[in-house]
This record gives structure tokens, C-alpha cells and sequence, in this order.
């Protein structure tokens, strides 16, 4: 792959995460290591119907309709992976993401 080529892919991913921050303000998203976690926050709380939260915690990210803490974690290798259910606070395999 060529520096242009580098450079080119680059431009389009942080095109993406500027596109991300605008529609969810309350999110970083950046690249060193938020990104997937922040993306998973996002489509878990579009999918569960969650009130995320305005600042990320250490112990929960978001409230369900009916007032309980949720802890959302997502994973990435070759797609995108919630790790479950809301089932006791958490989203932990309810399989990839496409």
C-alpha cells in the first residue's frame, strides 16, 4: 500500500468518525482506542432503546426505560460484536453486528 493510498483510507475513516460525533455529540470516538467501544455504546443503545448516558462511567454507560444502569461493551476483529443481552446491567454475545 502506498502513502497515498495510506493517506487516502485515513481521510475517509476520520470523514467517518466526524459524521459519528456530529449525530452523537456525547461521544468521542477517537481513534486510539474509544472508537469501537463508543460505536458499541451508540448501536447498543439504538437496538435496546437505552438513554446513554452524557459522560461514560467506569460502572455503566446508559439507563434502560425502566431506570436500570447498563454496562455496554463491544469488541471488534473482523466485524462487530455486542457481548449480550440487557440481562442484569449488562450487554454482553448476542453475536455480530453486520
Amino acid at each position: 500500500m502506498s502513502r497515498t493510498a495510506i493517506s487516502a483510507a485515513l481521510g475517509e475513516i476520520f470523514s467517518g468518525i466526524e459524521r459519528l460525533k456530529v449525530a452523537f455529540p456525547h461521544r468521542a470516538f477517537t481513534i486510539d482506542g474509544r472508537l469501537v467501544g463508543d460505536i458499541g455504546e451508540v448501536i447498543g443503545a439504538l437496538e435496546y432503546d437505552l438513554q446513554l448516558d452524557q459522560v461514560s462511567r467506569p460502572t455503566h454507560d446508559a439507563t434502560t426505560p425502566d431506570g436500570r444502569n447498563v454496562q455496554i461493551k463491544a469488541t471488534f476483529k473482523n466485524q462487530l460484536t455486542m457481548r449480550s443481552v440487557p440481562v442484569g446491567g449488562f450487554i454482553a454475545a448476542a453475536g455480530p453486528i453486520h
